[in-house]
Formats: C-alpha cells, structure tokens, sequence
C-alpha cells in the first residue's frame, strides 16, 4: 500500500511459514511466501507520524498460573514485538496479535492484559529477555516472556538501567554474553547472561560504558557479519570485534 513506509521485518511463525511484516502509515500488514498478496493486523495501529517501527524476533517460553507462579510453556511460541516510540507495544505470533497494557498491576501479577511491555523503541531479544529502550532508560522482560515485565518490581535491583542520553539502537553481541546499548556518542554493555535478576546489582561490570566516544546515528544500520558488529557512527562506518575486546 501507498504511504509512510516505517520498517519491515522477515518473521517465521510457529506454523513455519516466512512471512513479511511492514508497516505503512502506522498499520501493520503480513505476507506469505511467496510473498504475492498480503493482509492488514487490523487490530494493530501504530502512529501514522512515526519514523520508526523496530522490530524483535522473541521465543516466549514461560507464562504465569493463576496463582501467580512462573511456569514453562509446553512447547515455545516465536512472538513478533513491534514498537514506534509513542504507541503501545504491540505484538503478532502467527495466529494471535494486539496491543498491549503496560499499566502495573500492583501487587496481582497474573492479572490479565497488565505489567506488559512498557512504551518503547528499539528492542533486542537476548538470553530469555526483551530489552526495550525508551529514550535514556533499558527495561527488562520477565525471564522467558517478551510480554511481561512485572518482576523487576518485585525484585531490588530497580525498575531500569539508564544511559548517559537517549538510545540509538541495541544489539546482541556476538558471544551473546550481552547487549550493546548505543546512544549518539557512546556505547554501553549490560550483561545480559546473567539469568537471575537478583544478582545484577551485586555483580561488577553488569552496565559498563565500552565505547565512551563512538555512537551510532543510524540505528538500522547495526549488523552482525562473522561475528563483527557494524553500524554508523558519526564519524562514518564504524566495525567492533567482540572477541578482540574479550581477548
């Protein structure tokens, strides 16, 4: 369709089928291979003003019972995140999509549709996590679930990490060790492989600013090629080696 081109995105459902997801003057539409036709989210309205539509790649394998306790999903589900900044989150699965409520709930995490993923922009799935930023602030999801992020109240390491100026792009890095948080002029490392969120305050080097003086601007240029990350910063093209750092 005609209109504001905001992001697209190649996703595979749990029904294996690749599909196309991209964003047009806010809507959302899908298409399967071969790719000859597509169909609008209809329930799935982002601001028809946004720049951006980010995208993250999920496996939600956890969910909540009814009494509040974390269990494992039988069989995993893939789960598309969108986000444009301004808009509530939204998500697709394959069969199922929405927006979605971040209003706290609380003291009842298991109540429904709530403490999902906060307003945000760029977004990386990294060791069981979604990491979402909204301006200067990184959020976490509950272990194993992209749609809610209902634990970091309950635990005392704190509601969000925060960067020296507003995010311009994340990525894994490429032992998966962590995530690369990148602002105009900097770029900071959050641990992410720490799997108990008890642990992060107490843990040395968790948040580390790892490159104090190179930023990226283009936040859809970060790659990933032979485990080399690349992106543009302001003084151009920009590669880091993460096993050289490491080693």
């Amino acid at each position: 369709p005609s209109g504001n081109l905001q992001g697209l995105k190649l996703f595979k459902p749990a029904s294996g089928i690749p599909h196309l997801v991209f964003a047009v003057d806010g809507a959302i539409y899908v298409s399967a291979y071969p790719f000859e036709s597509y169909a609008r989210l209809s329930n799935i309205q982002f601001s028809p003003s946004s720049k951006y539509v980010s995208w993250a790649v999920c496996l939600q394998s956890t969910t909540y019972t009814a009494d509040g306790v974390i269990t494992f999903l039988p069989n995993p589900i893939s789960v598309l995140m969108m986000q444009d900044g301004v808009t509530r989150a939204a998500y697709w699965d394959g069969s199922s999509s929405g927006h979605i409520d971040p209003t706290p709930s609380e003291t009842d995490i298991t109540m429904v549709g709530r403490d999902g993923t906060p307003v945000g922009l760029w977004m990386a799935w990294s060791n069981n996590r979604l990491w979402v930023s909204r301006g200067g602030q990184i959020f976490a999801s509950d272990i194993g679930n992209p749609l809610k992020f209902a634990d970091a109240r309950y635990l005392n390491e704190g509601r969000a990490f925060y960067l020296p100026d507003d995010c311009t792009g994340i990525t894994e890095t490429s032992d998966q060790q962590g995530i690369i948080c990148f602002t105009q002029n900097a770029g900071v490392f959050l641990r992410s492989s720490i799997q108990d969120r008890t642990q992060w305050l107490t843990t040395a080097g968790f948040q580390q600013t790892i490159l104090p003086s190179i930023g990226c601007v283009s936040p859809r240029s970060i790659v990933q090629q032979y485990g080399i990350i690349w992106w543009y910063s302001s003084k151009g093209l920009i590669n880091f080696d993460d096993a050289l750092r490491l080693n």
